[in-house]
């Protein structure tokens, strides 16, 4: 998913926004950790150097040209890598569309993020990231974030409020893929609120819809993170029953000059139908600027899952890494 505009403000922007706007810009994230993670019940840690701990590790150009009246013409081309292994993705894996933009808001045509993943992430705890309370216990986060040949309206912002969005086309592939996505936003001062549902039309027995409410306040000494999310199935077939998951969150940022603390609690329940179980997950990082661009972060991620008070399931990260972005 891409980064929440909370932890964006910690880690800053990755494109670059320090720079001023050109007709074409390379941009890129190296993003590496170190720890040991345990996600078996009853299973031994394994100790690991991987990838993308904040920020997915990715090389990109992005670029516009000024067609007057108030128009422009934009593309983007960014294709993901594992800085540990130095594999790439096949092509532009991760985002590849053109559009034009102007007073009447941008539109992007092709690989383009659905637009639920404009929200989903943004009140995360830990930086949105694989530290967060919500990576081990959410399952709102299961959505496709990026529909192929995707067709994503953003509007302009009317006095803070601002929204968007998409849809893309299966194109009678192999696998049948209709994603149908939308949000909307409120963003002034200190406050942050954003709302946002998924329809992921995949043609089988369950098409999954996700919604994400998601909200910030920035009280200065620290901002205030808040999120609910909601899975909804239903069986296509008889007996049409309904998988439901209901999740929640909260926690905060605290900021201390370079050193930014950040943490909280997550919470997930499936209905009956689902199988019952119920997750909690704690999360503590930090993440310390060493410049505008690198930063160096840790922390630990725990969670388990209780089905009739018996442990089902747990999971367990504790990591140390170093981030860059240029």
């Amino acid at each position: 998913m891409k980064k929440s505009l909370v932890a964006l403000a910690v880690f800053g922007s990755v494109a670059g926004a320090a720079q001023a706007q050109s007709s074409l810009q390379l941009y890129g994230v190296v993003d590496l950790w170190v720890g040991s993670i345990n996600t078996d019940l009853g299973g031994k840690s394994v100790t690991k150097l991987d990838a993308g701990g904040v920020s997915a590790n990715r090389i990109g150009f992005k670029g516009t040209e000024d067609l007057g009246g108030g128009l422009k013409a934009n593309f983007l081309l960014e294709q993901g890598f594992s800085a540990d292994t130095g594999v790439g993705a096949g092509g532009f894996d991760r985002q590849s569309w053109v559009g034009v933009s102007g007073g009447f808001g941008e539109v992007q045509l092709g690989n383009t993020y659905a637009a639920y993943d404009d929200i989903s992430g943004a009140a995360f705890t830990s930086f949105d990231s694989a530290l967060s309370a919500e990576a081990f216990v959410f399952n709102s986060t299961g959505y496709t974030a990026r529909p192929k040949n995707n067709f994503k309206y953003i509007s302009p912002s009317f006095g803070g409020f601002s929204g968007a969005i998409s849809y893309s086309l299966d194109e009678n592939g192999a696998v049948k893929q209709n994603v149908t996505s939308m949000q909307a936003n409120y963003a002034s001062g200190p406050l942050f609120v954003g709302v946002a549902h998924q329809i992921d039309f995949e043609g089988g027995a369950f098409d999954p819809r996700f919604t994400r409410i998601n909200a910030s306040y920035d009280l200065g000494v620290a901002t205030v993170l808040a999120s609910y999310g909601l899975v909804s199935q239903t069986a296509m077939l008889a007996p049409k029953t309904t998988e439901k998951t209901n999740e929640f969150s909260i926690g905060a940022n605290v900021p201390m000059g370079a050193l930014t603390l950040s943490g909280g609690v997550a919470y997930s329940k499936d209905n009956a139908v689902k199988g019952g179980e119920k997750r909690t997950g704690v999360s503590l990082a930090g993440s310390y600027a060493l410049s505008k661009r690198t930063s160096v972060y840790g922390g630990l991620n725990v969670a388990e899952g209780k089905t009739a008070g018996v442990k089902t399931s747990e999971a367990s990260l504790y990591a140390v890494g170093v981030r860059h972005a240029f």
